[in-house]
């Protein structure tokens, strides 16, 4: 009976030993996650990539290229430009539909992505490096033939579905501001630029550019009121907040025809003097190509540009 006493004895001392052994291993188990968290990848990398507005912040207006490649996540907010030669696209990107924008020019596709193309309203990562394009006022992740351009990574098709909706005439209780842009001879020489082949005109906060080429240039320069020549372009842009509409006051026989290229926009022509061209909500940039070629009306003359805009 003593032996019998003994043995049980010394069996639970054994299971006792062994339950305060896994108590300590837990403990220390424990003691070791709370030491080493998990690390989040560090900000700006293709993992863990900035927002539009952190990206917008680090550019700022530094016109020089970085010398560190960034990764920037947003939603594409207007049509891309695909570029044939190149095989690159060309979108702006932001945090939502009415945000600030950074431009990423002419990027390649990232092999992992297959078929997928980037759309308006998709969410893409795109990584290169930065630069503040004076020219345009704009930040973009850009290239050069001494920089490597940039490369879209992640396309997440069709998160925003604001991006096929338009603003209109009438008023939606948002407060908004207009500036107008007069095409006279005593404003050309305050408000109107040469660069390259394009002609910029710039009051407060528009910026009107006409992309003519180096063999329309001078006539687009040197008449007035503005001559919009056939198979030429425009681009009318805030450099703060976004577009409501464009109003143009046109020459009476030189009017808008209605079939008109717009991106980010819609036409409504008013009359022969007067059309409209109603923005996509949260855009901040119309592109306007005339490809109007009939017999005697190869330009639009545009006298006046208001321009409705909320900041």
């Amino acid at each position: 009976m003593k032996k019998v006493l003994l043995l049980f004895l010394f069996m639970f001392f054994l299971v006792g030993c062994d339950s305060t052994n896994q108590a300590d291993t837990k403990t220390d188990i424990q003691t070791q996650e709370n030491e080493n968290p998990t690390v989040e990848a560090k900000k700006g990398t293709l993992e863990n990539p900035y927002t539009v507005a952190e990206a917008l912040n680090i550019i700022g207006t530094k016109t020089e290229f970085s010398t560190e490649k960034i990764y920037v996540e947003g939603i594409v907010t207007g049509k891309p430009y695909f570029n044939t030669k190149y095989n690159s696209y060309s979108v702006y990107i932001a945090d939502s539909a009415s945000g600030k924008t950074v431009q990423v020019y002419s990027a390649t596709l990232d092999s992992s992505l297959g078929s997928a193309k980037p759309e308006a309203g998709d969410r893409i990562v795109a990584g290169g490096y930065y630069t503040y394009y004076a020219k345009n006022s704009q930040p973009e992740l850009g290239g050069s033939a001494a920089v490597e351009y940039p490369v879209i990574y992640k396309i997440i098709k069709g998160v925003d579905s604001s991006s096929s909706e338009f603003e209109t005439y009438e008023d939606d209780g948002r407060a908004t501001e207009s500036v107008m842009l007069e095409f006279t001879e005593a404003n050309k020489e305050a408000y109107a630029t040469v660069e390259e082949n394009s002609w910029f005109w710039r009051k407060d906060n528009f910026v009107f550019e006409n992309s003519a080429g180096e063999d329309r240039i001078k006539e687009v320069v040197n008449y007035l009121p503005y001559r919009f020549y056939v198979q030429s372009i425009i681009y009318c842009s805030v450099k703060k907040g976004t577009i409501k509409y464009l109003e143009f006051t046109t020459d009476s026989h030189y009017g808008f025809g209605g079939d008109e290229q717009i991106t980010n926009g819609k036409i409504e022509v008013v009359s022969n003097t007067l059309t409209r061209v109603y923005a996509k909500k949260g855009y901040n940039k119309i592109r306007i190509r005339n490809q109007n070629d009939i017999k005697n009306k190869k330009q639009i003359r545009v006298i006046s540009i208001k321009v409705v805009y909320y900041v």
